[in-house]
């Protein structure tokens, strides 16, 4: 006897045997991503400068003093206050793996929340949309994981872990507005991180929550004359969004009603000292990061963006056309080719609006600072993806769907095997440009965009190891004194970090770094221990404290580098020497920070000085200032010599004070 035909309103039987694309490359995609983890941790990957702060706070929250802020955030001293980035709950996601891995794990439990991000969000475009909306949204992400590589994808450096949290949120939103009210608690989660982890996220994160619950609790009212099982659904999801929100917020409040009241230091914190971000150069950069190539890909993320190299008015008034064309007509062929696109367009509005606000609050330092708009790439990207997705819809439509081009259409209430399996509407193609974009990931990323810097592990990696050596048996506290030494804002944290995972007792004086740690590593009265390690570089690195012992040393240059470094600064010298010699450039005028520069044209600093200065070789390089007489050449070498030697020729000692 034949079977009966399906029930109206039921999905057409489909070949369980049949790969489902969409899926399987999601699978991929997240493994990817938890191999460059995998990868980086294996390789003897130790987190360094702010990584290493956030190290030390993943495995001290849960402790008798419990850890409940994330990192210090930079923007308070430019605000005359000092603040933290607002809650921890971003790092309790982490803390799992480095509680079991120590420091080194920091890179796989990275890259596993990254990829937890990524299913999430395939998993909730096939809810929303279908099996063929989330292959193109697999390959969307398959472009980010490509254009971040494991630089960013396995970094928890606070703007760039912000990152998918952000894509998620704004996917869980879309999905609420569509009805699937169920995504609101994802919604929250995702909000709750993005807001704790950099202050640049706090006001999109709010915004796009509170439109999502705004639109659930609207959709209840508009339920109250309806079936008495839809009108639980939607109160069960407001139930559980509820209770998300206050297990992931928990940290932050409690410290904000009975710990330091962080968050009311951040909002009372918000007047900076210097010029902030304008709204031009918030156009500017939302402009090159969405419609100027590279926009969002590789070679997108080099910063910070100097005043030489902002987009013109006229450029930037181009690329805001072609967006709002873009974005207008998507949304006129989304109203009738692909309608559940039109909300979506909604909720980017709305996330670009808000975090605009809060960016023009944010200082200029050298330049714009892109780590206040890493926001820009995943939204950019979703932009685009929407703009293809409309664009396809309506060519589909347009050429009406045949076998060959395209899957049918589905019906309401039926699936056919093409939409289901995601094989259709040039599905291969797809999922080869995909895999494509995941093996591409693995080719390194340029490391001088990297905040935790392969030559910087190298030398904390060392120095880590010898304080662990040297201070294991000690059986006192050790103080690490601070440095602002380039190489030592980078060992510094690691050797905390390193000191703390091996259980020895870390201590710190320094403002800054108790900040950076908790108010349990400060130096009392009451425990005042008399063993310190001190670094010393550049030009102080003889400076060695009373009675210290040199546990640990580093130097950059080899041996006939160095003789050309010498041999540099004896021809250069008479030329660096007195009030004249170095004058700021046109482009060094117009930078924000030109004051700062000016330092270094009054001829106080010596010759020597000057060429081991960070500072002196960066304004070089970008053509802020020039020396009269010398050969650009030479002085461009010895400027990159006395960089090494200045910034990363470092010494570590080991003293007892009393």
């Amino acid at each position: 006897m034949d079977e009966s035909p399906p029930a109206a309103g039921s999905p057409a039987p489909t070949d369980r045997r049949r790969l489902d694309v969409p899926i399987g490359l999601t699978v991929l995609l997240a493994g990817v991503v938890v191999t460059l983890g995998a990868i980086a941790s294996a390789r003897g990957w130790i987190p360094t400068g702010d990584d290493a702060f956030l190290s030390l706070r993943t495995r001290h929250l849960l402790q008798r003093s419990p850890i409940l802020l994330n990192n210090a955030s930079s923007a308070g001293p430019s605000a005359g206050s000092q603040y933290n980035h607002p809650g921890a709950f971003p790092l309790t996601l982490l803390a799992p793996m480095t509680l079991i891995g120590g420091p080194g794990a920091l890179a796989l439990a990275t890259a596993v929340v990254n990829a937890a991000w990524i299913v999430a969000i395939s998993a909730m475009v096939r809810r929303i949309a279908g099996a063929q909306a989330q292959l193109g949204a697999v390959l969307a992400m398959s472009s980010m994981v490509w254009s971040m590589g494991a630089t960013f994808l396995v970094d928890p450096w606070n703007p760039n872990y912000g990152i998918w949290p952000v894509a998620t949120l704004v996917i869980a939103a879309w999905g609420v507005r569509r009805g699937h009210h169920a995504m609101l608690a994802m919604t929250v989660v995702s909000a709750s991180v993005a807001f704790q982890t950099h202050l640049s996220l706090t006001v999109l994160s709010a915004a796009v929550a509170a439109w999502a619950t705004l639109a659930t609790v609207a959709a209840l009212v508009r339920e109250r004359e309806r079936e008495r099982e839809q009108r639980g659904d939607t109160i069960r999801a407001l139930i559980v969004a509820g209770i998300a929100g206050l297990v992931a917020n928990a940290q932050m409040l409690v410290d904000q009603f009975f710990g330091s009241g962080n968050l009311s230091k951040i909002l009372a914190g918000t007047e900076f000292q210097e010029a902030t971000v304008s709204v031009r150069q918030i156009a500017g950069v939302l402009v090159s990061k969405s419609v100027v190539p590279p926009m969002w890909f590789r070679g997108g993320w080099a910063e910070p963006v100097l005043v030489s190299e902002e987009p013109t008015t006229a450029v930037i008034v181009a690329g805001l056309a072609i967006i709002a064309a873009a974005t207008g007509g998507a949304l006129w062929r989304a109203r009738t080719d692909a309608p559940a696109l039109t909300s979506l367009f909604g909720v980017l509005g709305i996330a670009v609006l808000s975090a605009t606000l809060v960016a023009t609050r944010f200082p200029l330092r050298i330049g714009i600072p892109l780590p206040y708009f890493r926001w820009v790439w995943p939204l950019a990207a979703i932009w685009l993806a929407a703009v293809v997705a409309a664009i396809v819809a309506a060519t589909v439509t347009a050429i009406r769907p045949s076998p060959v081009l395209c899957c049918e259409a589905a019906p309401t209430g039926a699936a056919s095997h093409h939409r289901t399996s995601g094989a259709g509407c040039g599905g291969p193609l797809v999922a080869v440009a995909a895999v494509a974009l995941m093996a591409a990931s693995f080719v390194p990323v340029d490391g001088s965009l990297s905040p935790n810097p392969q030559w910087a592990q190298d030398i904390s990696r060392e120095f880590s190891a010898a304080a662990v050596r040297e201070t294991a048996e000690l059986d006192a506290p050790i103080v690490v004194d601070q440095s602002i030494q380039e190489a030592a804002l980078w060992v510094i944290p690691a050797m905390i970090d390193q000191l703390d995972a091996a259980g020895i007792r870390v201590r710190v004086s320094d403002p800054v770094l108790i900040q950076q740690t908790h108010d349990t590593y400060a130096v009392t009265d009451d425990n005042a221990p008399g063993w310190h390690l001190a670094v010393r570089g550049g030009l102080q690195i003889d400076d060695v404290p009373p009675g210290a012992r040199r546990i640990a040393e580093h130097d950059p240059l080899a041996a006939d580098q160095r003789q050309r470094y010498d041999e540099l600064v004896e021809r250069l010298s008479p030329f660096l020497d007195g009030p004249d010699a170095i004058r700021l450039t046109k482009v060094g005028e117009d930078e924000t920070d030109a004051d700062d520069l000016r330092h270094l044209t009054t001829g106080e600093l010596p010759p020597e000085e000057l060429l081991q200065s960070v500072p002196f070789h960066l304004a070089f390089e970008r053509g802020a200032v020039t020396v009269n007489g010398v050969d650009p050449a030479d002085l461009g070498e010895a400027l990159r010599l006395g960089a090494e030697l200045g910034g990363r020729s470092i010494a570590l000692y080991l003293y007892k004070v009393g």
